[in-house]
């Protein structure tokens, strides 16, 4: 619940890029979450292709470049 009031606040400040990027990274934790352990043998692979947060933090940094300077 914490990560849906999160995005909520979101929505009141930050541009829908951050939003949808914020939104996309909720599900994909929490459909990892559901799925399947996976084994030691593929954690490797598995963290070198998951990133959840790497979208989001890319959309924020756009956010934060495009505020002019006072």
């Amino acid at each position: 619940m914490n990560l849906y009031a999160l995005i909520g606040r979101m929505r009141i400040l930050s541009d829908d890029e951050v939003v949808h990027a914020a939104e996309r990274a909720g599900r994909l934790i929490i459909e990892t979450y559901l799925a399947p352990n996976t084994s030691f043998v593929d954690l490797p692979g598995f963290l070198e292709e998951m990133d959840p947060l790497r979208e989001f933090g890319e959309a924020c940094r756009r956010e934060v470049q495009a505020i002019p300077p006072h």
